[in-house]
């Protein structure tokens, strides 16, 4: 059965020493989980986050999965370490923040929609990250982001204005079939950059 928090939910420097279930979850105002650590798999699947959500310097230990949530509010992950798999597929974000993020295993954001501005500033992807047809309706900011392996944006959509970097990217950059619909600087270095069929 889902769980719906009716007021703040602060878990700041909690633990949980096995996997945390919030799927389908309901938070009806902010949610705290500064400095969480996640000893087992933290399971936001399907949640609704209609305050402020935040993990900040959160450790997840283990499978991160925030597989179609939705983030009504500023989703902010700054700081935050993702040690196994981080799943944000199809997560629809209000404003996401993963300034300084650490995803030490394969980063997924398919199909996320980003409706306010994404911002993923020295964040270290030390796997492949995958953003395939990720919507970014405002600004995009991966300034100093670092990438060891591939980095995917094949067939996203960058609705406004957007600087793509500055970034590094050990492996391949791919913005295949990705769709520019405003201006677009791109500044990053990379071992190979594949862009059949841009617009």
């Amino acid at each position: 059965m889902a769980v719906t928090f009716q007021s703040d939910a602060w878990l700041g420097d909690a633990a949980f020493q096995r996997d945390a279930g919030f799927f389908r979850a309901t938070f009806q105002s902010h949610a705290g989980f500064q400095s969480v650590t996640f000893r087992g798999d933290a399971k936001f699947g399907w949640a609704t986050f209609k305050g402020h959500a935040r993990f900040g310097s959160a450790t997840f230990q283990h499978d991160a999965d925030f597989g179609s949530a939705a983030f009504q509010r500023e989703a902010q992950f700054g700081s935050a370490t993702f040690a196994g798999r981080a799943q944000f597929e199809s997560v629809t974000f209000a404003g996401a923040s993963f300034p300084a993020a650490t995803f030490q295993g394969y980063a997924g954001f398919r199909a996320a929609t980003f409706a306010g501005a994404a911002w993923f500033e020295l964040a270290a992807f030390e796997r492949a990250a995958e953003f395939k047809s990720a919507v970014f309706r405002q600004g995009v900011g991966f300034g100093a982001a670092a990438f060891q392996q591939d980095a995917w944006f094949e067939k996203a959509i960058f609705e406004q204005t957007a600087t793509f970097g500055p970034l590094t990217c050990a492996g391949t950059v791919v913005v295949s079939g990705a769709v520019f619909r405003g201006p677009v600087t791109l500044l990053f270095a990379a071992r190979r950059l594949e862009c059949q069929r841009a617009r």
